[in-house]
């Protein structure tokens, strides 16, 4: 086959299957009759899991905030600075017998992929096939950063997005703080770690869970309440609306699930229990946790 003929070897196929043995615990939302991905590994080029994790976390929120049904028509690219990974999506739109890709299925077809490879620890080169009824939507490749990307703030042809630095503020601390977006400072996260430490592996993968369920709202849609669990079922979160005359929707949640991991967890290098506040111009919207399953109960 032309993949192993690459240097690849396949590890899974099929979405709809390995899709039954996790519905019962992940929430992330179930692939439509017929989706199918085929993940092919590279093990001989290798990567930093931290730096793999990045790349899928803002992957994943950009087409979060871009909308289930959005087709891509071209190509787009996704680094982070500091990390010599990135991931390339492709439409095979054009080809014989291919059919649209959507935001749905990318989100779908990369949280299936980075399931894939936490379990099985494989954090090297990735190339994931896109499928609906064997038809081909395209291809996602988890790859080492070309050397047009490595220019600092470069976009290049195919919609490359450049991800910026950690968005924090001096308020940033262990084990309270608060942070404010870069992009508007009008929205904030407050936070205060609150018990247990939890596996780096576990708070990804629920950020991820969290992050594919919400992705399936409209960005503007009114925000109600989210739940996501690790593949592990060892980690999980809950986020509420608030009473308040600030009404949340899910780009905000999105966005905040972006800072929580990005711009305090990994920025900290501390992963543990938490909880956090939503703020519009210091007004809790909405409020949430991350734990250890299960770690309520024990405690009681």
């Amino acid at each position: 086959m032309a993949y192993q003929e690459l240097g690849y070897c396949i590890a899974s196929t099929s979405t709809n299957t390995r899709r039954k043995e996790v519905a019962s615990t992940l929430a992330a939302p179930t692939p439509t009759p017929g989706f199918e991905v085929e993940i092919h590994y590279d093990t001989s080029k290798s990567f930093s899991p931290l730096g793999v994790y990045r790349c899928a976390i803002d992957c994943m929120y950009q087409f979060a905030q871009t909308g289930w049904d959005k087709e891509l028509t071209g190509g787009f690219t996704v680094w982070v600075d500091g990390f010599d990974v990135q991931i390339d999506v492709e439409t095979s739109r054009g080809s014989h017998g291919s059919l649209p890709l959507e935001s749905s299925h990318i989100v779908l077809g990369l949280y299936e992929t980075m399931v894939d490879i936490s379990a099985h620890s494989r954090f090297c080169e990735v190339l994931t096939t896109l499928s609906q009824h064997r038809r081909q939507l395209g291809t996602l490749v988890i790859e080492k950063r070309t050397p047009r990307t490595l220019e600092k703030g470069g976009i290049n042809a195919t919609g490359s997005i450049p991800v910026k630095g950690s968005p924090r503020s001096n308020t940033v601390t262990y084990p309270s703080g608060q942070i404010t977006d870069l992009d508007d400072d009008r929205f904030s996260v407050s936070y205060t770690y609150s018990g247990a430490r939890i596996n780096s592996k576990d708070i990804f993968m629920t950020i991820l869970d969290a992050l594919a369920t919400a992705a399936q709202f409209s960005p503007d849609a009114p925000f109600k309440s989210l739940n996501a669990i690790s593949v592990s079922g060892d980690c999980v979160m809950n986020i509420l609306e608030v009473d308040s005359q600030c009404e949340a929707n899910y780009s905000f949640v999105t966005k905040a699930l972006r800072i929580i991991i990005v711009g305090i967890m990994v920025y900290l290098r501390k992963f543990g229990e938490m909880t956090f506040q939503l703020k519009w111009k210091a007004a809790s919207m909405a409020e949430g946790s991350i734990k250890l399953a299960g770690h309520s109960a024990a405690a009681q």
